[in-house]
This record gives structure tokens, C-alpha cells and sequence, in this order.
């Protein structure tokens, strides 16, 4: 019997069962802006650029707590990973429902919500990162990032887009 490889979306199964989660549904823009942009490049390569996702939950409920002052760095990195579960489902939406598509998780630029002495937003990115990681798998998830703290975020603690997917 021939062992089938699992792919992202069974990853993606497994890990929301794990979790005991749902899939958000791709959150609509609220202005003018997409929620991602496909680039096809014309010689069968093309990349998928996200918008900046927020740590909004599958109730439509957002976690809006301040790292540093209303929660600690593993409530924050719960936020990160729902940024990420965010961003899977700008993927699979831009992708026709499924992310086996995607070769490749190139850059993610995250911003954590933090007080002025709150010095630890790469652990808080890490829930992000962590996600994508097990989602996509070591050889396509793991990323660049960059990891910056702020001051206020619009009705998020913590905001990240993955900048760069490389889908086929």
C-alpha cells in the first residue's frame, strides 16, 4: 500500500481539529483595498500578497487586548495565531478553496499592539509564525519576518500579512 503525502489542506484539517477550531471565512475589506492580490508572472509562476490580518475569531469576535498591559506573551501569541488562520483563509479564498497551491510562505510582516516597554513582539509572532509552520509544513511555511510593536492597532492587538505566497 502506497503512503499518500498529506498536503496543506490536510494539515490544515488537522490542525483545526487539534486546536478545536473553524476556519475564519476571508474577511471582506472595509475600504479601498483587496483582502489579497494574485500576480500571475506569465511563465507559470505567480505570487499571492495578503493584506494585514487580525486576530479575528470564527465568531467574528476580535481579541483587542494590549500586549504588556492586559495580557502576556502567550494570550498574545493565541492573537499571532489567529492572524494566521486569517491569512490562510485570504489564501484558500484567492486560491479557488485550496492552499496545496502554495509552494511557498515568503515574507510576513507582523505588528503587536504592545505598551511602550513591551520588548517581546518576536515571541508574540512566533503564534503566527508557529501556524504557518504547521499548516504549510517546515520546507514551504517557514518565512521572513519582521516582528515591530506599536501603539494602537485598529480594534486588533496584533496585525500580520504575509507579504509574499508563492502559489503555482
Amino acid at each position: 500500500e502506497t503512503m499518500r503525502l498529506q498536503t496543506h489542506d490536510d494539515r490544515l484539517k488537522t490542525f483545526l481539529e487539534g486546536q478545536r477550531l473553524e476556519l475564519p471565512e476571508a474577511a471582506t475589506p472595509v475600504a479601498s483595498y483587496l483582502g489579497a492580490r494574485f500576480v500571475p508572472h506569465g511563465n507559470g509562476t505567480s505570487q499571492l500578497w495578503i493584506s494585514g490580518q487580525g486576530p479575528r475569531k470564527a465568531d467574528n469576535t476580535m481579541i483587542t487586548r494590549k500586549a504588556g498591559q492586559h495580557m502576556g506573551v502567550d494570550e498574545a501569541k493565541i492573537a499571532g495565531m489567529y492572524c494566521a488562520l486569517n491569512s490562510v483563509a485570504q489564501i484558500k479564498e484567492a486560491l479557488g478553496g485550496s492552499l496545496d497551491r502554495v509552494i511557498m510562505v515568503i515574507n510576513v510582516i507582523a505588528l503587536t499592539n504592545s505598551t511602550d516597554n513591551f520588548g517581546k513582539q518576536p515571541l508574540v509572532t512566533n503564534g503566527y509564525s508557529d501556524t504557518l509552520v504547521e499548516i504549510f509544513g517546515s520546507e514551504a511555511g517557514q518565512h521572513t519576518r519582521t516582528a515591530l510593536g506599536t501603539n494602537a492597532l485598529p480594534g486588533a492587538d496584533v496585525n500580520a500579512s504575509g507579504d509574499e505566497m508563492r502559489p503555482i
